[in-house]
């Protein structure tokens, strides 16, 4: 009897278990599907990277301007002193000696409030979120959000490869606090800026 518990156990173990009605090997296949699919949810969330010879899974990089993650194509670039994210193309990181986008690994990178010595997050003059991809405008030392000079009609550059010298003094300033952002949980931030209606 002994010997035969040692069997099954071992049988169970290695799932050859020829017996029975099938059922566990059923609920075994289902378990396994699941683990795959949290599996396959992790990988989404984060890359499996090797340190040290053990592999670790690191958080996914997202472009804070288009939410996308880096490829090997198309790098990420981290400020050295905020760490905020962006890709080279979205941010307008430009090589001025080959005047191609730059590779910004080799050498350390900062985001223009940070160039500007900023301590605090600037306030976006389009919006009343302080935290992400900023460029300064033409105007004093205003900011703006790369993301809001994009969206906003009548926002210009004066040099669209670089996104340099953002400039809203075409915009209608009639447009400011007219609609509420339905994004926004507070009634007063919502009608802070320039909210943008959907097109489609």
């Amino acid at each position: 009897n002994s010997e035969d518990d040692e069997d099954f156990a071992l049988a169970e173990e290695s799932g050859d278990d020829d017996g029975g009605s099938g059922s566990d090997s059923a609920e075994d296949s289902e378990a396994e599907d699941g683990s795959e699919e949290e599996e396959d949810e992790t990988s989404n969330d984060a890359s499996v990277v090797e340190v040290d010879g053990k592999t670790e899974k690191k958080p996914v990089e997202l472009c804070c301007i288009c939410l996308n993650p880096g490829k090997p194509d198309v790098s990420i670039c981290k400020c050295d002193r905020c760490q905020l994210m962006v890709h080279e193309s979205c941010y307008g990181i430009i090589d001025e000696e080959t005047e191609t986008v730059s590779s910004g690994n080799d050498v350390p990178w900062f985001c223009e409030p940070c160039m500007y010595g900023l301590v605090e997050p600037p306030y976006c003059q389009m919006c009343p979120n302080r935290f992400g991809a900023f460029k300064k405008t033409d105007i004093g030392g205003n900011w703006v959000h790369l993301t809001c000079a994009h969206y906003i009609d009548k926002m210009t550059f004066a040099d669209a490869d670089s996104a340099q010298g953002v400039s809203y003094q075409e915009i209608d300033h009639k447009q400011f606090g007219r609609k509420p952002c339905h994004g926004c949980t507070d009634k007063l931030e919502a009608r802070v800026g320039i909210a943008v209606q959907c097109e489609s």
